[in-house]
């Protein structure tokens, strides 16, 4: 052996190297991308790998042990608004990352992430000292999602569902504004589709449509720059909640 490799051993190493590396578990992880989701009775900690795995990139991945402590509150609240508990921890995850000291650059604060203005308003409603404490937070955010989902109207639950978190990320008049335009186009405003489109038209590129819209020729909560954003945020969450109803439930 010594022979040959004399004028290779470095190389020779770094593939034995490779070959152990990959054959104990370096490519333990491929088959494991089509695991079943479906044994619910599985280990916290299993059920959240699988999560991760079949989420769009392990950048995303966040651990469901992060919402735990949050989940009897989420629960509770939840219940009392009759709004599915799985879908708040999706959104929590999308909005904060199940972190309660969470700070957006706009000022928005805690795990729910809402604006400090709404935080106001609903502290108000709610008759809350605070809204920046875990429980607090969860409450006034259940709360305002609520308030949002039942004043949209929706032609199916999921474009209702939809619609009320594209008003929760962009603000309920910009989902009014895209309903407008969508209107005018003769599209449905209670489809996800409809609205989604409307959030795209809202920019001052559009300034001629908004002129045919409305008589002030502009859209009545301003031109609308981050439809992209929204338009993930959607299906950010709607991804999550269809993965998380399969593991938490």
């Amino acid at each position: 052996m010594k022979f040959y490799l004399r004028g290779n051993k470095l190389g020779f190493i770094f593939a034995l190297l490779i070959v152990l590396l990959f054959g104990s578990n370096g490519c333990s992880r491929v088959w494991e991308k089509n695991i079943s989701l479906r044994n619910i009775e599985e280990p916290i900690d299993v059920v959240e790998e699988k999560v991760g795995l079949i989420g769009e990139s392990q950048r995303t991945f966040v651990p469901l042990r992060n919402v735990q402590p949050f989940i009897p509150i989420i629960k509770f609240y939840a219940q009392r608004y009759n709004i599915d508990w799985v879908l708040i921890v999706a959104m929590m995850k999308q909005e904060s990352v199940f972190n309660e000291n969470a700070v957006s650059h706009k000022g928005a604060y805690g795990l729910m992430q809402l604006m400090p203005l709404t935080q106001v308003e609903v502290a108000e409603q709610l008759d809350l000292h605070e809204t920046e404490s875990p429980q607090n937070n969860i409450h006034a955010g259940v709360y305002y999602f609520q308030s949002l989902y039942s004043n949209i109207q929706g032609k199916t639950e999921n474009d209702r569902i939809k619609i009320a978190l594209a008003a929760y990320n962009a603000g309920i008049g910009r989902v009014q504004d895209a309903q407008a335009i969508a209107r005018y186009l003769g599209e449905d405003p209670t489809t996800w589709n409809a609205v989604r489109l409307g959030l795209t038209l809202l920019t001052k590129q559009n300034y001629t449509l908004h002129q045919r819209v409305w008589e002030g020729g502009c859209p009545p909560s301003g031109y609308f720059l981050d439809w992209k954003q929204t338009h993930s945020y959607v299906e950010k969450i709607m991804k999550d909640y269809n993965n998380y109803s399969l593991a938490l439930r």
